[in-house]
């Protein structure tokens, strides 16, 4: 597992759970489709742990979400 340790995980990690709280998805819900552990899908949500491109790409599609919406969402939570 790698650990995050920069403030942009833990705005990822909203942005991931408001996606997910739009679709009426729970935590369990995500974890399921995706095939990982609750817990994995709960650390990244409060930023505690990192993920690659592609692990970005699964949740994109799991939440029914373009990484380019998925982006900007993050983009705009950060201010820039």
């Amino acid at each position: 597992m790698k650990l995050a340790r920069r403030p942009e995980y833990i705005t990822l990690g909203e942005v991931l759970r408001e996606a997910r709280e739009e679709l009426g998805l729970t935590q369990r819900a995500l974890a399921r489709k995706l095939g990982r552990a609750e817990t994995s899908i709960g650390k990244i949500e409060a930023g505690q742990q990192r993920i690659d491109l592609v692990e970005l790409a699964d949740l994109a599609v799991a939440l029914r979400i373009s990484l380019t919406d998925l982006t900007a969402r993050f983009e705009r939570k950060l201010g820039r």
